[in-house]
């Protein structure tokens, strides 16, 4: 019987997440299993409606995902207006200000803790929560764990935040004259990456209404099969709104690559410069010479 390496173990448990609610939801997982609370959720709130964005119910079902109420009764908002540290209410029937709110009606008593979770630009995305309509003694080791836990989270957005605003930079669209944009793609794109880039570029273009997009290939580092569907893919959506998409900066390198393609490449309007992409729709740059 073969024996696993460490490296082998790590590598069979390492899980990737696609988006902020995936690791919220493990995060509330992990939870589930070392506080003893009937209902632990993630709240996002704009101080004027609070939502729930993930919740776990244990023996009774006291949120639900979507459930929607007034921020401004919520204990969510106690939690918030507590500030950066955990908030604990022992017993919601004794606690003035938690008696009055409408959560407290609808469970007639109970304990809640929370903690804020901030975004990226150090706003309050919302709050990590638990709560339950019997009292409970939260300990020491409950308090650090929601303290690390809604630290891990507001690390999360902050790192979605930064990888937002990189996708931007490296594919930023920009309108160079009426009806006409550029859009540079720079470096390795993967699917997920492509992806974006499809969701930017078609809103955009509607939003500038353009009626050309150059779209420069020559800062990409390779092309492959699955690449080149995607540039096919592009191309038929913004004929879809009315975009005639012209590809650029086909280096011989790349030239030779998408030629033994299998995927037909051929559909795709493409010149060698920029200077010629611009010269085939009429566009004459100004002359800075004098």
């Amino acid at each position: 019987m073969a024996v696993k390496t460490s490296n082998e173990v790590k590598k069979l448990n390492i899980k990737t997440f696609s988006d902020f609610e995936e690791v919220a939801a493990q995060v509330l997982l992990l939870l589930s299993h070392h506080i003893n609370v009937n209902t632990l959720f993630i709240a996002k709130n704009d101080l004027q409606t609070n939502r729930i964005v993930q919740a776990i119910n244990r023996d009774r079902i006291l949120l639900n995902e979507g459930d929607e109420i007034d921020y401004n009764q919520t204990f969510c908002k106690l939690s918030v207006d507590h500030g950066q540290q955990v908030l604990i209410i022992p017993s919601i029937n004794k606690d003035a200000t938690a008696n009055k709110l409408a959560p407290a009606q609808t469970l007639g008593g109970g304990s809640f803790i929370g903690i804020p979770i901030y975004n990226g630009c150090g706003d309050v995305y919302g709050t990590i929560c638990g709560l339950d309509d019997q009292e409970i003694n939260f300990s020491d080791h409950d308090v650090e764990l929601f303290r690390t836990m809604a630290s891990l989270l507001t690390y999360v957005l902050d790192l979605d935040n930064a990888y937002r605003q990189l996708s931007d930079l490296s594919a930023p669209m920009v309108p160079i004259a009426k009806g006409v944009g550029v859009l540079p793609v720079v470096g390795d794109i993967n699917s997920q990456r492509m992806n974006e880039i499809l969701d930017s570029v078609i809103t955009k273009c509607s939003q500038l209404e353009l009626h050309y997009l150059l779209i420069d290939v020559s800062g990409i580092l390779s092309i492959d099969e699955n690449l080149g569907e995607h540039f096919l893919r592009l191309a038929q959506m913004l004929q879809l709104i009315g975009v005639k998409s012209i590809f650029t900066g086909i280096r011989p390198d790349l030239a030779i690559k998408m030629n033994g393609l299998s995927t037909s490449l051929t559909k795709l309007t493409t010149y060698g410069t920029m200077a010629q992409a611009m010269t085939s729709i009429g566009f004459i740059p100004p002359d800075l010479s004098n």
